[in-house]
């Protein structure tokens, strides 16, 4: 599972050597001032039917990589859907990032904070 940390301009989504593999992409960094919105979904919220550039698609087991949905191309990185954060963003490459994290990480206090930030 993935977890975000956060420094002096931007939050970074760290990935396990696994969620690389699975991803073909490495962590991702996002400066505060790009967060548009963050949220918590569940896999039954998301309206997007996501088309795979390159990764792991495999609904039910493993969604990880560059997708494609409505509104443009996402970085996806979930399981089972379950304490997942939505991240929509401006001037990036994806303008949604939706990962589950860690268990050690609560998904609507991580929204939280990145919103607080990203309004300062």
């Amino acid at each position: 599972m993935a977890k975000i940390s956060f420094d002096s301009d931007g939050f970074t989504v760290e990935l396990t050597p696994a969620e690389k593999f699975f991803a073909l992409h490495g962590s991702l960094h996002v400066p505060y001032s790009h967060v548009v919105d963050a949220s918590v979904e569940d896999r039954n919220g998301w309206r997007d039917a996501w088309r795979k550039l390159m990764g792991t698609s495999a609904p039910g087991l493993k969604m990880a990589g560059t997708f494609f949905g409505h509104g443009g191309w996402a970085f996806l990185d979930y399981s089972n859907g379950e304490n997942c954060l939505a991240i929509t963003t401006r001037d990036e490459r994806y303008k949604q990032i939706v990962v589950q994290l860690d268990e050690s990480q609560n998904a609507a206090d991580i929204a939280n904070q990145l919103r607080e930030k990203a309004s300062r």
